[in-house]
């Protein structure tokens, strides 16, 4: 399950919410002290750990991967060692892609394996409140937008531990884009006055594949979205709008079929169906069709038509207007036209003789839970060269 941590955990002050939780992380606090008071496993290979107090979203993989950069260049033959949690195969392929991964339900037992294949340091990603092992290096990473949120421990704060315990401490990370970090530096040696605070910043590696003249709409998956945009922006692109979905999220084929599900809740249609409409207006079929038939303009159709409660999240999300599915029968195409405003087109059911033609460039989409975003300002059409139905969700964006 995808969740997005609540907002009130990054607000300046603790709220109603972070009060009334606040005994329930009293408690962990006192079992995670209790844990703590068990002695960790030392071993003959030597141990690094990126982790941190602030859940998610710290920089810790990219730390991670430069430490076994710096390793291999000097030759040190280290590798990754991280729990295996199965929502979290995407961090999983890009350390897989950059050194040596040894993966385990538990740490020990992946520490453990490195020991076999003779590695001489294994750097954990994540794992700072596992007491189970001790060990010889730590490193405590933060993000210098959301830095400690609201100051409160899990669930009434985005802390995994009491940030006084920094005074155990000896190093830590700031990661970003260099924000804040005079105030966080003083705060940091109010608590350790001996801490070293090392300062990371992010750095795009592509940046000369990006037109700095074109407008972009930026989307991310995550720890820290706005960290994300924030060093997109410093570095000059122009971004217009940005959408922010949940850590290690992936689209995958059960979105399309949840999808699917609750179509077949909609009403007979032949081409078209609104799934927003205006405020006032339960006609589904108004909204479609041509633009220079509407009385109201695009923007007024973001009042949900059906109780369709997975779609229209989407929907939101994605800050879609002006809705439709649509569905072009076998062997049609469309006119060569263009629209005002660019299109996203989430593809439900397609094959490789559905096609877009955009700027007489050929483009096919395919069905496997992603959405694309289309240049539907430049003149395009959509051709259906098969013996089947397509049929894919559009809505108006502004980018």
């Amino acid at each position: 399950m995808n969740l997005k941590k609540p907002k009130f955990w990054d607000y300046n002050k603790p709220n109603f919410f972070s009060y009334f939780l606040l005994p329930f992380s009293i408690l962990l606090n006192f079992f995670q002290f209790i844990k703590k008071k068990t002695k960790g496993k030392n071993f003959k290979i030597q141990t690094i750990c990126v982790g941190n107090i602030y859940v998610g979203g710290t920089g810790k993989t990219s730390l991670t991967i430069k430490i076994n950069e710096i390793l291999k260049k000097n030759k040190i033959k280290s590798c990754f060692v991280k729990k295996f949690y199965p929502n979290q195969k995407d961090e999983q392929k890009i350390l897989s892609n950059k050194g040596k991964l040894f993966l385990g339900l538990n740490r020990i037992d992946a520490v453990n394996q490195a020991i076999n294949e003779n590695y001489e340091i294994a750097i954990l990603d994540d794992g700072l409140q596992d007491y189970s092992i001790n060990y010889d290096v730590k490193f405590v990473c933060f993000n210098n937008i959301n830095w400690i949120g609201n100051g409160l421990s899990i669930p009434a704060g985005p802390l995994r531990e009491n940030i006084n315990n920094l005074k155990n401490y000896q190093h830590v990370f700031l990661n970003g884009n260099l924000e804040n970090v005079k105030f966080i530096e003083k705060y940091l040696y109010s608590i350790n006055s001996k801490i070293n605070i090392h300062l990371g910043k992010y750095v795009p590696t592509n940046l000369k594949e990006f037109d700095n003249h074109k407008k972009y709409l930026v989307f991310s998956g995550i720890g820290n979205h706005k960290t994300f945009v924030s060093m997109i922006k410093n570095y000059g692109l122009n971004v217009v709008k940005d959408i922010e979905f949940p850590d290690h999220y992936s689209y995958t084929n059960y979105d399309i079929e949840r999808i699917l599900l609750e179509l077949e809740l909609l009403p007979e249609y032949d081409t078209q169906i609104s799934l927003q409409t205006i405020k006032g207006e339960t006609d589904y079929n108004y909204g479609t069709g041509r633009l220079d038939n509407l009385e109201h303009k695009e923007k007024d159709f973001i009042v949900p038509l059906f109780d369709m409660p997975y779609t229209n999240s989407i929907i939101k999300d994605l800050g879609m207007y002006r809705t439709r599915v649509m569905r072009m029968h076998s062997k049609t195409c469309y006119s060569y036209h263009q629209y005002p405003t660019q299109r996203i087109h989430i593809p439900l059911i397609t094959n490789d003789k559905c096609f877009m033609v955009i700027d007489d460039e050929i483009i096919r989409y395919s069905a496997d839970g992603n959405y694309y975003i289309m240049d539907t300002t430049k003149m395009h059409t959509a051709v259906n060269a098969s013996f089947e139905e397509r049929i894919h969700i559009v809505g108006c964006i502004d980018v």
